[in-house]
């Protein structure tokens, strides 16, 4: 019976282990997601792997964002620095800078092409799409906020 109850439990952590990720960083804020088979909307948070020279040394990280523009919506950059999607503000940009590069931003405007989404953190210091553009669909997995 015991063995029954910790083989059960196993496999309970497995399960809960394989579809939760938590956001260890104030980019976002929420901690606790479940991850979800749904195809992401515009609002959701997602998560997807990303590699950038700058970042862990180039290998691959997994982030988590919100999906804050998608294919066919109209992204714009204000002289002001502003992004916006469909003329809705979404954020600000900033210049960052990693060790001793500077990044710019992210510089579109127009129809975002098909298969793409705009990320963005919750924060206003995220590193997001602001400084390295789109990111495919596809590639992004839904997240629902627990915590």
């Amino acid at each position: 019976m015991k063995s029954a109850i910790v083989l059960i439990l196993l496999g309970l952590i497995g399960f809960c282990y394989k579809h939760m990720t938590i956001q260890p960083t104030p980019s976002m804020s929420h901690s606790l997601y479940w991850r979800s088979s749904v195809t992401p909307q515009k609002g959701d948070a997602v998560n997807f792997s990303f590699t950038h020279p700058l970042v862990l040394g180039g290998r691959s990280v997994l982030f988590l964002k919100r999906l804050a523009c998608v294919e066919g919506d109209t992204l714009t950059v204000g002289s002001n620095g502003y992004y916006s999607c469909n003329d809705k503000v979404i954020g600000s940009g900033t210049q960052i800078v990693i060790g001793d590069t500077t990044i710019d931003n992210f510089k579109f405007n127009g129809v975002i092409p098909k298969g793409m989404g705009f990320v963005l953190g919750d924060s206003p210091d995220s590193f997001d799409s602001r400084f390295w553009g789109f990111k495919p669909l596809s590639e992004m997995t839904r997240l629902i906020p627990l915590i």
